[in-house]
Order: C-alpha cells, then sequence, then structure tokens
C-alpha cells in the first residue's frame, strides 16, 4: 500500500468541464478539489491548505489576476506555486500572470504529461525551499545563541540593530578586561545572511577569549586578523572599529579597520572624524600587521558613534544616499542624547527610507562615559 502523502491541488475554472478533465488527469497522483469562481476559491481557502493552484484567466466577476493577486496577500499562500492555464496566448497575458505573483503561465490546450511535469516540478521546488528555510532557521537559532555571551559589558554603550535577513552579518561585543579596560568591537563581514553570522559567532568566541586574558586594543587587531585570515575563505573578510576605554583615566583608543568615519562629538558638536585607515581584517595575515588609532581623553559630555556602511549607504524612494552627510545633519540637529537610541533610530530610518526593504544589514553604535 502506497502511504507517501498525496499533493492538494486546488483548481480554479468557471468550466466545469475544464476542471472534470482536468480531475481526471490529475486524480491518480494528486488529491484534487475543484472551484468555478474566484469568490468560490476564497472560500475554500478559509478550511483548504493547497500545495499548489491552478488558474484560469478570463472568468466573470473576480478574474485569474485578481484573484491571484488576492491569493498572494494571505499571509498562509504567499509561498504556494500558482499555475494560469488559459487560452489567452498573447505575451502580455503571460506577462500579466506572472506580475501577478504566479510562477507558471500554460496555454490551453495543453499536453498532459507536459502539465503534470510543470505541476510536480514546482511542487517540489517548494518542497525544497521550506526544507531550506527550516534549516536555515535552526542554524540561525545556534549561531545566535553561540554569539550570544554573558561576559557582554552593558554599560556605556546603546546599540540599534537591524539585520537585512534572520541572521545578522554585523555584530557588536563589548568586554570588560581584568585590569578594568573595556573593549568594544562592531564588525560587519562580507555579505550578509548565515555564511557572515556563522564567521560572528567565531569571532565572539574569540573576542572573549582575549578579553579575559587582558589583551590591549592593539593586541586584539592584530590576533582578529590573523585568525580570520588563517581560518576564513579568501573571499570572507571583516571590516569594523574597535574601542578600547580605560575606565579609570578615561584615555579612549579608536582602530577603524574600513568602516565608516567614528564620530567623535562633545556637547554636540563634532569633535573628530575618525576615518579608516587600514585594510579590512582577514584579507592579509602577519603578525606585523599595524592599525595606526586615534587616542583622547573622553569627558563627560562626549559622546562616540560607530556605524555600519548598510546606515550611510541606506536609500529612500528616490534614490538618494544617506550618506554620512545627512547622517552627520540628524545627530546635530534632531537626536538627543538623553532619551532611548534604539526609538529615534527606528524612527529615522523609517522616516527617511519610507519602510522600505534594505540591501544590508543596520548597525548603529552609541559610547559614552557614565556620570
Amino acid at each position: 500500500m502506497n502511504t507517501q502523502k498525496r499533493h492538494k491541488i486546488l483548481a480554479v475554472d468557471d468550466e466545469p468541464l475544464n476542471l472534470f478533465l482536468l480531475a481526471e488527469l490529475l486524480e491518480e497522483s494528486y488529491e484534487v478539489t475543484t472551484a468555478t469562481s474566484g469568490e468560490d476559491c476564497l472560500e475554500i481557502l478559509n478550511d483548504m491548505r493547497p500545495d499548489l493552484m491552478l488558474l484560469d484567466v478570463n472568468m466573470p466577476g473576480m478574474d485569474g489576476y485578481e484573484l491571484c493577486g488576492k491569493i498572494k496577500a494571505l499571509p498562509h499562500f504567499k509561498d504556494v506555486p500558482i499555475l494560469f492555464l488559459s487560452a489567452m496566448n498573447f505575451i502580455e497575458n503571460e506577462l500579466s500572470g506572472l506580475k501577478a505573483g504566479a510562477v507558471d503561465y500554460i496555454v490551453k490546450p495543453f499536453s498532459g504529461p507536459i502539465l503534470l511535469s510543470r505541476i510536480n516540478t514546482h511542487i517540489q521546488l517548494r518542497s525544497a525551499t521550506q526544507k531550506l528555510v527550516f534549516e536555515q532557521n535552526r542554524i540561525g537559532d545556534i549561531v545566535q545563541k553561540m554569539s550570544e555571551d554573558s561576559r557582554f559589558y552593558a554599560k556605556n554603550i546603546e546599540a540599534f540593530i537591524k539585520p537585512m535577513e534572520a541572521t545578522n552579518g554585523d555584530v557588536v561585543f563589548s568586554g570588560l578586561t581584568p585590569d578594568n579596560r573595556q573593549l568594544i568591537l562592531l564588525g560587519d563581514f562580507t555579505g550578509h545572511g548565515l555564511a557572515a553570522a556563522l564567521c560572528g559567532s567565531v569571532v565572539s568566541t574569540l573576542f572573549y577569549t582575549q578579553v579575559s586574558h587582558g589583551i590591549s586594543g592593539q593586541q586584539m587587531v592584530v590576533t582578529l586578523n590573523q585568525e580570520l585570515a588563517e581560518k576564513l575563505p579568501a573571499y570572507m573578510f571583516m571590516v569594523g572599529t574597535l574601542i578600547e576605554f580605560e575606565l579609570s583615566t578615561k584615555v579612549i583608543r579608536v582602530w577603524n579597520f574600513g568602516l565608516p568615519n567614528v564620530l567623535h562629538y562633545h556637547a554636540g558638536v563634532l569633535k573628530q572624524s575618525c576615518a579608516s585607515n587600514s585594510l579590512p581584517l582577514g584579507v592579509m595575515a602577519g603578525k606585523d600587521f599595524n592599525v595606526p588609532f586615534y587616542e583622547c581623553t573622553i569627558n563627560q559630555n562626549d559622546q562616540l558613534f560607530v556605524f555600519s556602511d548598510g546606515l550611510t549607504e541606506m536609500t529612500n524612494p528616490q534614490g538618494d544616499m544617506l550618506e554620512e552627510e545627512g547622517l552627520q545633519a540628524y545627530l546635530e540637529q534632531e537626536y538627543q542624547s538623553g532619551l532611548p537610541l534604539h526609538a529615534q533610530i527606528e524612527a529615522f530610518i523609517n522616516r527617511f527610507s519610507q519602510r522600505q526593504q534594505f540591501d544590508d544589514d543596520i548597525t548603529f553604535l552609541s559610547f559614552k562615559t557614565l556620570s
């Protein structure tokens, strides 16, 4: 006895004969449900989760294009493949179907074996995609757990992190050394998503191990560069900024290796812009690797802003990039250091981008001394 799951197909056509012939063709391999109108189809979807749908285009009332758009707007059916079966064979008809959200457009009359083959292909593609997403989510959960660390020293800093995907390619770590120095790292790996997040988990372990050993900021940069160059493929590297803060003397050092300028403000006025002056970490191995640093004594009204290029390269619907000048204008004219950072940056990003989808992970970090 064949106990394999039979996939469900919902076919919609205003001609009963067409539905009868489709059912005859498909019922040997699939569980088939039929509807004679768009309205009936939407009603059926209240109780059914098909694995694939077949829609006619030219139907009275709601046509196939409109029905397809309504189905794709339903959260549970966004990934269900929809195929159009229609006698309308102009290129414009096919384009309209694909724009509405269909994955295929088959012209009547069609070959039965060809239709069966295409249906099987789209169902298998959906199954493979669902399995891949499931596995990615599981790996993402593992990576997230690996990146979390109870040694994260949250004092002095506020961070806004907005990943492009479920897993984040930007990392933020902060730790306190035995001799009372705070080390803070904002890193941005090549690309985004799972591969970048896996690299971040490697750096997390290395960072906190070195912090516990009391390593200096310069040694941290050299060690990270050496380890990444040895362990990552040539196309993977990390741009970033490392901050070392001596809690007793209030001396701060900043290493910038590929991120946008680190902005040092005093009482709301830009005091120093710390540009990148090094290759990203992991590009070139060598224990003599050296990154010049910016050093100063930080005062009570001072604040440092560190951010990934996902923020400054963010665009609005007109295609204009925010750039550093736009961010500085916001920080000097609107940002209020006494209010929660996350809500302010979220509102600013949404206003500028008008909630467009982002092309990169966005991270924004604020550092200031405690009173």
